[in-house]
């Protein structure tokens, strides 16, 4: 999987947006992953 993070001081909260042909379990696990509030990162 490839991963690019851009640093943005005007943002006030985080956002990821994934782009994919299909969704595989790989990404439904960092769906999962990110979209847990109790996990911290």
């Amino acid at each position: 999987m490839y991963v690019k993070i851009e640093i943005d001081s005007s943002l006030k909260e985080p956002y990821a947006i994934i782009y994919t042909n299909t969704m595989t379990e790989e990404i439904q696990k960092v769906v999962d992953y990110l979209d847990n509030k109790d996990s911290p990162l």
